[in-house]
C-alpha cells in the first residue's frame, strides 16, 4: 500500500492522528501541504521535453532541480545591484560600477547597501536560505 492509498483510507484520518505524516494538515483538507500541493507549490522548473516538473515542493524543494534553481537565485541576487543607480559613481541602472579612471570595478558599498531590505532582496534571500535547507 502507498502512503497515498493509506492518507485517501478514512480510517487514517479518524485512528492515526497524523502520525504517518509529521506535517499539519491544510485548513480544509485531511492531507499536508506535500500530499496535497497546490499549483504554486509544484517545483514549475522547465524540462527538455517543454513541460514543468511537477514535483510537489510544499515543504521541501524538489530534490531534482534544487540545486540549479539554488544557483539561478544566487546569481539574481548577485546580480541584483544593477537594478539601481550607483550614488558613488554614478554608474547608470544595468551598468556597472567605475573607479576614478573609468575601468570597471566590483559593485560600490552604496548601490550595494541601498538594496538591503528591499522586496526583491528579501523574497530572493528567503528563497534561497529555502532552497538551503
Amino acid at each position: 500500500m502507498t502512503l497515498d492509498e493509506e492518507l485517501e483510507d478514512s480510517r487514517w484520518v479518524d485512528y492515526s492522528g497524523g502520525l504517518r505524516c509529521p506535517f499539519n494538515r491544510r485548513t480544509g483538507s485531511d492531507r499536508c501541504a506535500h500530499h496535497d500541493p497546490r499549483e504554486g507549490e509544484l517545483c514549475g522548473y522547465p524540462l527538455d521535453d517543454g513541460g514543468t516538473c511537477t514535483t510537489p515542493q510544499g515543504v521541501f524543494a524538489c530534490c531534482d532541480h534544487r540545486y540549479a534553481r539554488l544557483a539561478h537565485f544566487k546569481r539574481k541576487l548577485e546580480q541584483l545591484p544593477l537594478t539601481l543607480d550607483c550614488s558613488y559613481c554614478d554608474a547608470a541602472s544595468g551598468t556597472s560600477c567605475t573607479n576614478g579612471n573609468g575601468r570597471a570595478v566590483a559593485f560600490h558599498k552604496k548601490r550595494v547597501n541601498a538594496l538591503q531590505g528591499s522586496e526583491e532582496h528579501r523574497e530572493l534571500s528567503d528563497t534561497i536560505k529555502w532552497l538551503s535547507l
